[in-house]
């Protein structure tokens, strides 16, 4: 199921170094099988969440200082108050380094007795450095393997650094280089997750381009709620204007048909 599950050290050039656990899986594995894997005591042994928080969106943003402190004190409220699963695409961009900044931040208005969980599924293709992350069949994969948080000088192809922030990451691989390789495996494992602990998935959005209003509307279809970051930019900004008018409008129908 997983070709590889170890600790990394992800590290950068202003030496800030930090342990996180990751997995390369092919991306036809089954969602019940990665879920034994994260929660079971053989392997990951993370703690069952009471709630999934799924955040989608843009890979740039460049929120305005006070909303970004809103939403970052916010999310870390929700997620130490609820016990919380965070699943994001786990790079170091847009709002996936939002979200790994925002409990870098606020580390100390987290009891240490608690374990929040960021979880990031990537494609192992367009994560920059991969041949890092590789370990020969008979490795000892309890010694860290060092993974640098700095661009290719002359990348083959497009590619992002994992973020530094999370704890644990999902790389599945494809055979592609593409970002995106990862959507239908992340969105299978969150709802298999849900359903199988009967707890609620929400989705955040936070910015987004045209692949974000898509997952939106399937995660509706499921029955997940959508909560959107107005100030975000992109997508996040047009739905939520959007749904504003479309209350506007029903407000004024109402009114005359009072009269």
């Amino acid at each position: 199921m997983a070709k590889i599950y170890t600790k990394v050290i992800l590290n950068s050039f202003k030496n800030y170094v930090c342990f996180q656990q990751y997995a390369r899986v092919h991306y036809k594995t089954h969602a019940s099988s990665i879920i034994s894997f994260l929660f079971d005591q053989t392997y990951w042994n993370l703690p069952k969440p009471k709630l999934i928080i799924s955040v989608t969106g843009g890979a740039k943003m460049n929120l305005k200082p006070r909303l970004k402190d809103r939403f970052s004190k916010g999310l870390v409220k929700v997620a130490t108050t609820t016990n919380a699963l965070i699943v994001t695409g786990g790079t170091y961009n847009g709002c996936m380094k939002l979200v790994g900044e925002a409990f870098k931040n606020n580390a100390l208005s987290i009891d240490l007795a608690q374990r929040i969980v960021l979880l990031g599924i990537a494609n192992w293709g367009s994560v920059a450095n991969n041949e890092k992350l590789i370990q020969l069949p008979n490795a000892n994969v309890d010694i860290p393997i060092e993974y640098d948080l700095v661009k290719p000088k002359k990348p083959k192809y497009v590619s992002a650094m994992l973020d530094p922030n999370h704890t644990h990451f999902l790389l599945v691989d494809d055979s592609t280089v593409k970002f995106g390789g990862e959507v239908e495996f992340r969105a299978n494992f969150e709802s298999e997750l849900a359903n199988q602990y009967n707890i609620p998935l929400a989705v955040l959005v936070v910015g987004g381009g045209p692949r974000t209003i898509i997952t939106i509307y399937e995660s509706l279809l499921k029955g997940s709620p959508c909560v959107l970051l107005e100030g975000s930019g992109e997508s996040a900004d047009i739905i939520a204007f959007a749904l504003k008018k479309y209350k506007e409008l029903v407000k004024i129908k109402s009114n005359l048909g009072d009269e």
